[in-house]
């Protein structure tokens, strides 16, 4: 029974209009369903998206899918409205795109650990609109005097006269050079991240590749 109740593009009429596929014995094997970036000859973006998109839901998000009017979504932009409009009404993204905006480091936080935390709060919320200049402004201005030192030099000793995607890599170089060897075993207090925000992320991936 539970593999009957499986989302599956096979014996039931989804939500989702496959696009055409002119290449020959077309198949997407469970094994490169992670490989989001992978190219098939004469597929669409769309139409390898589309096929991934119900692997990737959890819980009630799979009832959601299977609830929309059959045949009604054709193109993975109209996906991507349908999920978004669903999960992400505008309190919640509002409250999420806030946690960027107001991002500040941790007492004693290492500039590594402020920087793979704020990058998971972009994930979080994966249509932030934020333009890159302004998530690395944000971070920049959020953390401290000595970590901005840091930042500086690998930015060419000037952060601000770099531009956006200078700023970031020189983010990630310099939270790359903090990451400790050995870094204390403590307790995770990583918070509780729920299963729309982990999909919309999964959408967000998907749309990128």
């Amino acid at each position: 029974m539970a593999y009957y109740a499986k989302p599956s593009l096979v014996g039931y009429k989804s939500s989702v209009t496959q696009p055409a596929i002119a290449a020959n014995n077309f198949e997407i094997k469970s094994s490169i369903i992670h490989l989001v970036t992978f190219k098939i000859h004469n597929c669409s973006d769309d139409a390898v998206r589309l096929r991934i998109f119900p692997f990737v839901l959890h819980g009630r998000a799979i009832d959601w899918l299977e609830a929309l009017p059959a045949r009604s979504i054709i193109t993975w932009a109209e996906m991507a409205d349908q999920f978004l409009s669903k999960y992400f009404p505008p309190d919640k993204t509002s409250k999420l795109r806030s946690s960027i905006t107001g991002f500040r480091q941790d007492d004693d936080e290492s500039l590594h650990t402020a920087w793979e935390r704020y990058k998971g709060l972009l994930r979080r919320c994966p249509h932030h609109r934020l333009n890159l200049w302004l998530q690395c402004q944000t971070f920049y201005d959020a953390i401290s005097g000595a970590h901005k030192q840091a930042i500086d030099q690998c930015a060419a000793g000037d952060f601000g006269g770099a531009i956006p995607t200078e700023a970031f890599q020189a983010l990630e170089k310099a939270a790359t050079k903090s990451f400790p060897y050995n870094p204390p075993r403590t307790k995770s207090s990583q918070k509780y991240v729920d299963s729309d925000t982990l999909v919309a992320a999964q959408l967000e991936t998907l749309t990128s590749s």
